[in-house]
């Protein structure tokens, strides 16, 4: 199966598969989580998340993909929404997700990266334009702290760990 043409998805890696998260397919929605195996060049389709989700921020840790904020489109609301992800979920054993506690700010266009145990959100856009927020959510306590705001606010940038600094 080819998947479909997508655009404001988001996109993990683990291992040898890639994950292919939401976005909108044309106008459409999706809250579709497509497993892409390098090695096969087969795709399948996972269980879905609980709503559809685009321009959202994807990290990962161990075989978890995290799901930060985004755009819920069929409402038109920018959400302040985390969601963790197993890709080795017991397909028997439903759901394949967990519901984390929202972020203290709603943001869409936002960025994550993941350094040890912690995953650092950072900028993305709100009602009111670009943001400089940045909220830290450790994935041992399952507890986010707000962290100083980049000097500059900045929507739809990407983040990369370098040894354990990022820069956006």
């Amino acid at each position: 199966m080819t998947p479909p043409q997508r655009c404001y998805h988001g996109a993990a890696k683990i291992a040898d598969k890639v994950y292919i998260i939401g976005g909108m397919e044309g106008i459409e929605p999706r809250n579709t989580v497509v497993e892409f195996d390098l090695n096969t060049k087969i795709s399948t389709n996972l269980e879905p998340l609980p709503q559809a989700v685009s321009n959202m921020a994807i990290a990962v840790w161990g075989s978890w993909v995290f799901i930060f904020g985004g755009r819920d489109d069929i409402n038109n609301k920018i959400l302040k929404t985390a969601i963790m992800y197993d890709v080795n979920y017991d397909k028997t054993r439903k759901p394949s997700y967990k519901t984390l506690d929202n972020m203290k700010t709603n943001r869409c266009g936002c960025t994550a990266v993941t350094i040890g145990d912690k995953i650092i959100v950072m900028g993305g856009e709100d009602e009111n334009g670009a943001l400089n927020t940045v909220e830290c959510y450790d994935v041992v306590r399952h507890e986010w702290t707000e962290f100083p705001a980049m000097t500059e606010a900045r929507a739809y940038a990407t983040a990369a760990k370098c040894d354990v600094q990022f820069q956006v």
